[in-house]
């Protein structure tokens, strides 16, 4: 399985991507330092992934703009997305409830729950 992490702060990037490799989940997982160079890579139409781990708060295209992209790609809306964010903002969680895709938002750090809830999406 395939997975891309968006998220611009290498740290947390490297925390992500380390719990996902010690889950086992994953046997293959690309880093994305903001979300144009992601999808620039789905755009490609290489290998699509199991799923998105994606910050909101990111320089150059933010994770609500990589959203909107996404939902302006039929073949690309579909890949499950899950939303790791530091905001507080309520209104940030209910925003994400109005994409089809989003499948979680997760406060960072991140924590076992995230990982169990990766393994349910993805067993379905």
């Amino acid at each position: 399985m395939l997975a891309y992490i968006i998220e611009d702060d290498p740290i947390t990037s490297l925390i992500i991507k380390r719990s996902l490799v010690k889950s086992e989940i994953f046997n293959q997982i690309q880093t994305f330092e903001e979300g144009t160079e992601a999808l620039a890579k789905l755009e490609a139409h290489v290998e699509q992934p199991n799923i998105i781990l994606m910050d909101l708060n990111m320089p150059i295209m933010d994770g609500w703009s990589f959203l909107d992209a996404l939902k302006q790609h039929g073949n690309l809306s579909d890949i499950p997305v899950i939303i790791m964010s530091s905001s507080i903002d309520p209104a940030d969680a209910a925003r994400a409830k109005t994409y089809q895709n989003v499948k979680g938002f997760f406060d960072k750090p991140i924590s076992q729950d995230l990982i169990t809830h990766l393994k349910d999406i993805l067993s379905n």
